[in-house]
């Protein structure tokens, strides 16, 4: 008589033992990368039904560095110098530059990664092939929340730019392109919302039209740029610079805290990671652009910053 139950226990623990470890199984399964099926010149992509088709490679080293720098200067060196200089003062090249040694370190981490990992999907699928599929959904969700917070903070600020152009025209701006309410919500940007819906256009466009949007408007803002460096060094001053460090911001202290508010100005060099599929010979030129746009990037914050600070008081 106590067969039955004591086969239905042992049933039931073995029952639930399977379900636990098919789904750990499941949880900390490895995607598996595969080998020998692409070149330097053609990638591989399945379709929704399951089709594999091969597409050309198109983007050379210097269209690779460009979306890095492009993705890159923004923010860091028109939003957020000013807020950091009210911290660090005449130091301000100081914290650029410890914000680029950091960024720096992780960006050769993405080098390495990307060498031995030439595949898309940056983050997400170097923590898939060494992690395990959870892992790598809590990266992926991670990184869709950066990407959104950035992608909202920027096409805010571009509206707010936008806005004070036209200002500076003697243009009289309406009410609601300052800003609308929205479930209770002060001051929302329409045209913030416009500017992602165009750009997310062009994007879907092709890969051919981002590129040639992303190189011209990464050459204007890298002349632009330029053209700031050169005149503030023709007004330099080295008496600007002293003091060095604001003593009323705790000094040193005040220089580490700007390169924390900063650091957001280099991220973007990951973006590069995701254009595997797409870049030619990408085991050897996607390391080659994340280095060298995080480089260049590090160099023009630190000269742009050095220049100001010399031309006036910051």
């Amino acid at each position: 008589s106590d067969v039955g139950p004591t086969a239905n226990l042992n049933t039931s623990k073995v029952s639930t033992n399977s379900m636990v470890g098919s789904f750990s199984d499941r949880v900390f399964r490895i995607k598996p990368m595969r080998q020998g099926r692409e070149d330097n010149n053609e990638s591989t992509h399945s379709s929704k039904t399951g089709d594999e088709y091969s597409a050309h490679r198109q983007l050379s080293p210097f269209d690779l560095v460009m979306f890095g720098i492009g993705n890159t200067i923004g923010a860091g060196i028109f939003a957020l110098t000013g807020i950091a200089a009210q911290y660090a003062g005449p130091s301000l090249c100081v914290s650029f530059m410890i914000s680029g040694a950091i960024a720096m370190t992780t960006a050769m981490m993405y080098a390495e990664l990307s060498s031995r990992i030439p595949i898309n999907g940056s983050a997400f699928s170097y923590t898939y092939v060494t992690f395990g599929e959870l892992p790598a959904w809590v990266v992926g969700w991670s990184l869709n929340l950066r990407y959104g917070m950035s992608a909202c903070g920027l096409a805010r600020g571009m509206a707010s730019y936008f806005n004070g152009l036209l200002l500076k025209f003697g243009v009289d701006v309406p009410d609601w392109m300052l800003g609308v309410k929205v479930f209770g919500i002060e001051k929302c940007s329409i045209e913030a919302v416009v500017f992602l819906v165009i750009l997310n256009l062009i994007y879907t466009r092709g890969l051919q039209e981002s590129n040639l949007f992303n190189l011209f408007f990464t050459m204007l803002k890298l002349a632009t740029l330029v053209l700031i460096i050169i005149i503030a060094y023709l007004k330099f001053d080295s008496d600007n610079f002293t003091p060095f460090v604001l003593e009323e911001e705790g000094g040193w202290g005040g220089t580490f805290f700007a390169a924390s508010i900063i650091f957001y100005g280099y991220l973007g060099f990951d973006f590069i990671t995701t254009l595997s599929p797409e870049a030619k010979n990408p085991a050897v030129n996607i390391p080659y652009a994340v280095k060298s746009s995080t480089l260049l990037c590090m160099a023009l914050y630190f000269l742009t910053a050095s220049s100001l600070a010399g031309m006036a008081p910051l």
